[in-house]
């Protein structure tokens, strides 16, 4: 047993004999469980202590216990401001848009009859309320029943109609039941007069699109139901 206790507390003994470095284990405090360790030892310890101190500061840490940072609440309100604002402008934007491209289809339709109503007016001398009797293929159009004959109505496309004006023969009014921000198109054939009608109803992305398309400011008459843009 003399020869056994001065092997272990011989400074000489290799450091990698896992029966010492188990025997030469350190607590938390840096002491030493048993025995007197060599300098290699000592200096295997003090780097341990070295890493598990700087680990502790959070001034260094390994690869592999590396953690992502989350977001604060401050980061996260400002998001959520910035993409509020994004969408306060772009998305009134993105409505107007798709408003008047559905608006100049209603243009088109219009367009399209009021050549149609001219050819028939120099074959016969008059404007027509019926649809059949013009020259034109509307392709897949719906009759639509009129008030008491009132006027004669075509759908065309989806929430997309035309109307031949009984009460204003030579007026063609194009509009749309299905999207409330479109507003309506009227062409007057014997004047040549082009109008849109924005009904208060349908709110200011229809108010934008009349004042785009006939590139003015002011209605030229208004009432409680709606008002009319001319073209230029």
């Amino acid at each position: 047993m003399k020869g056994f206790t001065s092997i272990l507390s011989s400074p000489s003994v290799s450091v990698g004999d896992p029966f010492l470095l188990k025997k030469w284990k350190t607590t938390d405090t840096g002491t030493l469980r048993a025995g007197k360790p060599s300098s290699m030892t000592l200096s295997f310890i003090n780097n341990r202590s070295r890493i598990k101190t700087l680990r502790d500061d959070g001034l260094t840490a390994p690869s592999h216990m590396a953690t992502t940072a989350g977001f604060t609440l401050i980061e996260l309100l400002v998001v959520v401001l910035i993409i509020g604002i994004l969408s306060a402008v772009a998305l009134p934007q993105y409505q107007t848009v798709v408003a008047r491209t559905r608006y100049q289809q209603l243009v088109v339709m219009a367009n399209n009859i009021a050549k149609a109503e001219d050819a028939y007016f120099m074959a016969n001398g008059q404007y027509t309320t019926d649809f059949s009797a013009l020259d034109f293929d509307f392709g897949n159009s719906t009759p639509l029943q009129g008030d008491a004959g009132t006027y004669n109505a075509i759908s065309i496309g989806k929430g997309f109609a035309c109307v031949l004006r009984d009460y204003a023969v030579g007026t063609v009014q194009c509009k749309s039941d299905y999207y409330t921000d479109v507003p309506e198109f009227q062409i007057n054939f014997d004047s040549h007069t082009r109008m849109c009608h924005n009904y208060h109803w349908r709110g200011s992305v229809a108010q934008r699109v009349c004042r785009l398309e006939t590139n003015t400011q002011a209605p030229a008459r208004t009432n409680s139901e709606y008002e009319t843009y001319l073209y230029k």
